[in-house]
């Protein structure tokens, strides 16, 4: 099957958009040296590896959900609204990555969403070092935790002038700043 889309790829120049189910199974990480449970795709393992590695974009949807806990209840309650929400990065509660740089998440599940995103993303490739420096800098203003401005301030520091890494830093503190 992937080398049937290779060559539909090559010839046509067209995306290729698969669709797979998830199921949650258990995770050992072998780093924290723990178990816990996660979403991932619902294949055979090997043919589940050759996917995640051929694939430019992995996403995750889910719908959007909050849970509250009461204190003295042994579970906590979840709610939603019934919006879907596109992670675009991995996590520990389930896989997901892109090659492109895109927003950990992309609201609403929508190919308009999906698309901004893409465009978005091709407009900060023409960002300078120094205007993404600027805009981190801008948004700095906004942060009153003390740790938090030396972790960025670090960050940024390491990234030098790499493009990549200054728009990672301004995308995840936007992001921080934005849920203040």
């Amino acid at each position: 099957m992937i080398r049937a889309i290779e060559n539909l790829q090559a010839v046509t120049k067209m995306s290729v958009i698969m669709i797979a189910h998830s199921q949650v199974k258990t995770f050992n990480d072998p780093q924290e040296n723990a178990a816990y449970d996660r979403y991932q795709l619902k294949l055979y393992e090997g043919a589940s590896a050759l996917f995640r590695e051929f694939a430019e974009c992995i996403f995750f949807a889910n719908f959007e959900v909050s849970t509250t806990k009461k204190e003295g209840e042994r579970k906590a309650k979840a709610f939603g609204e019934g919006d879907r929400i596109i992670y675009t990065e991995r996590r520990p509660a389930f896989d997901a990555g892109n090659r492109f740089g895109l927003p950990f998440e992309i609201k609403p599940l929508s190919w308009k969403a999906y698309t901004d995103a893409l465009e978005a993303l091709q407009t900060e490739q023409t960002e300078t070092p120094d205007t993404l420096k600027k805009t981190i800098q801008g948004l700095l203003k906004n942060v009153k935790d003390k740790e938090l401005l030396t972790k960025v301030t670090d960050s940024v520091t390491r990234a030098g002038d790499n493009p990549e890494q200054l728009r990672n830093i301004k995308r995840r503190l936007g992001e921080l700043v934005a849920a203040a």
